[in-house]
C-alpha cells in the first residue's frame, strides 16, 4: 500500500473516531484525501473542509426561516449558499484532478452533474468534509 493511500486511511480513520461515528461517504472521501496527499496541497484539504462546514451552516439557515425573515435576506443567503456550492465543485475537481480519467468521469457523473440525484449525493459529501473541518479544528487547538 502507498504512503498516500495509508495517510488517507489513517487520517480518515482519525476523523471517524473523533466525530463518533462512519462519514457517510468513506470511500470517496478516501479517494479524494489520498489524491490531496499525493498533491502535498493540506491548503486544498483545509478549503474543501472550511467551505464545506460553511455551506453546511448556510444550508441550516435556509431551511430553518420563519415567516418574519424578509425576502431579501433570503435571497442573501441562498445566493451564498449558491456560490459556496459552485466554489466546492471547483474544489472538488481540483482534488480530482489526478484521478484516472474513468474515475473522475464517474465522480463527476455520480457528484456534480446537474441533476436532483447528484446534488443530493453532492450534499452528502460536503457534510462529510464539513466533519473533517471539526476534526481539523480539534488538531489545531490541540497545537
Amino acid at each position: 500500500m502507498n504512503k498516500h493511500k495509508q495517510k488517507a486511511i489513517d487520517f480518515l480513520d482519525e476523523t471517524e473516531t473523533f466525530i463518533g461515528k462512519e462519514l457517510t461517504n468513506g470511500i470517496e472521501i478516501q479517494k479524494i484525501l489520498e489524491s490531496i496527499f499525493k498533491m502535498g496541497n493540506n491548503q486544498l484539504l483545509e478549503d474543501l473542509s472550511f467551505t464545506s462546514k460553511y455551506a453546511i451552516g448556510l444550508m441550516s439557515i435556509l431551511n430553518n426561516f420563519s415567516n418574519e425573515v424578509s425576502e431579501e435576506y433570503k435571497s442573501g443567503i441562498k445566493k451564498d449558499f449558491e456560490e459556496a456550492v459552485e466554489k466546492l465543485k471547483e474544489l472538488i475537481k481540483n482534488a480530482i484532478s489526478n484521478f484516472s480519467s474513468e474515475e473522475k468521469a464517474s465522480f463527476e457523473f455520480r457528484y456534480l452533474e446537474l441533476t436532483q440525484t447528484s446534488f443530493t449525493k453532492l450534499i452528502s459529501l460536503i457534510e462529510d468534509f464539513s466533519k473533517i473541518k471539526l476534526y481539523l479544528n480539534s488538531l489545531k487547538q490541540k497545537n
